[in-house]
């Protein structure tokens, strides 16, 4: 999905598309792999880009036809998720080890077919 939004500066994300199959939840600790407590996720709301109600609109369509809460724009380690500050780049560390790990990626992505 490209997708051009505005700050005090303009970003556009060319190929903004779903990372994994992670859940991030109001939790105190992972019930499974694909879930993420929200307190240990690291949000970076100083750079976050706010996004009209189309693109929210967009973005949330994306997110729930492939089951994850994380997108990515094909940068290492540049994955963003929807908050109230509109798109907002995130961290944790199973989504660098989904990237390199193959086992990983396989026990997450178990029961799931591959994404686009």
């Amino acid at each position: 999905m490209k997708l051009t939004l505005t700050r005090k500066t303009t970003k556009t994300f060319y190929d903004l598309k779903p990372f994994g199959y992670f859940k991030l939840k109001f939790v105190k600790y992972a019930t499974s792999l694909r879930t993420i407590p929200v307190s240990q996720l690291k949000l970076d709301h100083e750079n976050a880009f706010p996004l009209t109600a189309k693109q929210e609109e967009r973005i949330v369509a994306m997110m729930v036809k492939y089951k994850t809460d994380v997108l990515t724009d094909g940068g290492y380690l540049n994955f963003y998720t929807r908050t109230g500050s509109g798109l907002t780049p995130v961290s944790h560390e199973k989504f660098q080890q989904y990237r390199e790990d193959d086992a990983f990626k396989e026990l997450v992505n178990d029961g799931f077919e591959e994404q686009i």
